[in-house]
């Protein structure tokens, strides 16, 4: 679990992605001295927290969990071109959990963003 949901599901405060890495910053701090039982403070504000923002670091927090992994691809936009990449992937990966297709402006290139699930390939 990333840390953001965990100082979710503990306090139910919404962090911003810097003011999880300040606190990602104090807990390997602590790791790499061990550090218990002591008071150690870290900065951690949610004040650039906006919707938009906050359905994306949704999305990506399995990634930070090394749950799910997400391909980003470029290819040209020709007949067959997504239907042969979709087969490859379902080869390898069988798990997909979203996949989301955009074309460039001159519809010359197909943009592919995939997420899948891993089970015990990291």
């Amino acid at each position: 679990m990333s840390l953001m949901q965990d100082m979710f599901e503990e306090t139910r405060s919404i962090l911003e992605p810097a003011g999880a890495l300040a606190l990602a910053g104090a807990k390997a701090y602590c790791q790499y001295y061990g550090i218990k039982d002591e008071a150690v403070v870290a900065i951690a504000s949610g004040a650039n927290m906006n919707f938009d923002r906050l359905r994306i670091v949704t999305e990506l927090a399995d990634v930070g969990a090394r749950k799910e992994a997400v391909l980003l691809t470029f290819m040209p936009e020709e007949r067959g071109s997504f239907k042969r990449f979709m087969e490859m992937v379902i080869q390898t990966h069988q798990s997909l959990s979203l996949c989301h297709c955009a074309r460039s402006s001159a519809n010359t290139t197909l943009c592919t963003t995939i997420e899948f699930y891993l089970s015990d390939q990291i």
